[in-house]
């Protein structure tokens, strides 16, 4: 009897798992379709199609301090392209069960057939807000000012140095469990917003931007994340005009826990 009650158990468990992959499967299929008609009602040569892939590993050092390191390499599909390398170092500070300081620093090379490689290294400074939690989901606000310094070497290797803030709102949704544990689909919605450098009237050395991430995750345990995501920016370039849909960005991510308990 136990046996069979099991079984059934194991049918079932599997059963909703199939089915909250497909459910992701599917909201990602309807954001797609309408982004494809937005896609289709601008000029198709102003769309610029990347891909992101991204390692990012997380080193828990005591109950307040981790140590997050992340890989990434991003690559531009069209003509002509680019191809940036790009490493993030950052510490974390847990103030308490709900908010958090950060500071990183970004190095990265891009190699780029037009305009010349570009050297970048930028440091920031932000802090999380993890509020409010409701039903399946936990918001996360994430708030940081960054420094961008760049060398375009293409150029008159010079360095060039702005200042930008950056505001994100994020949340995962569990699909088959109540919250993310071992073997858990989870949706992914974030919406982050970019500022200008000096918030003038000129041309920006970098556009303000609106990014927004949907995309599916699972977890095969809790050390263990992976994730594909759909991401699309909106950019401008001057304070006067208007935002334009830019970037649309497969981004593929693996996240990996250590010393986690």
């Amino acid at each position: 009897m136990n046996r069979f009650t099991n079984y059934i158990c194991r049918l079932i468990y599997d059963y909703l798992i199939v089915k909250a992959f497909y459910r992701g499967i599917l909201i990602i299929g309807i954001i797609l379709s309408a982004s494809s008609v937005r896609l289709a009602a601008q000029d198709d040569t102003s769309i610029n199609r990347q891909v992101w892939v991204m390692g990012l590993f997380n080193w828990k050092i005591n109950e307040k301090w981790v140590f997050n390191e992340d890989i990434n390499f991003q690559r531009l599909l069209s003509t002509p392209s680019f191809t940036r390398i790009l490493t993030r170092s950052q510490i974390n500070y847990q103030i308490n069960g709900i908010s958090s300081l950060h500071a990183g620093i970004i190095f990265s090379y891009t190699f780029d057939e037009e305009n010349g490689d570009l050297l970048e290294l930028s440091p920031w400074l932000g802090t999380k807000l993890r509020w409010p939690s409701f039903w399946r989901m936990n918001f996360v606000h994430y708030i940081r000012a960054e420094e961008r310094n760049r060398l375009e070497l293409g150029g008159e290797d010079s360095w060039t140095s702005v200042w930008r803030l950056r505001y994100r709102l994020g949340t995962e949704i569990p699909l088959n469990h109540a919250a993310i544990t071992d073997n858990t689909f989870y949706g992914i919605a974030a919406y982050e917003y970019f500022s200008n450098e000096t918030g003038s009237t000129e041309t920006f050395l970098i556009p303000a931007t609106h990014r927004f991430d949907i995309g599916i995750g699972y977890s095969p345990g809790y050390r263990t994340r992976y994730e594909v995501i759909a991401v699309f920016l909106d950019t401008r370039d001057e304070a006067t005009d208007k935002f334009d849909f830019t970037s649309a960005i497969l981004f593929l991510r693996w996240r990996q826990n250590f010393n986690w308990q």
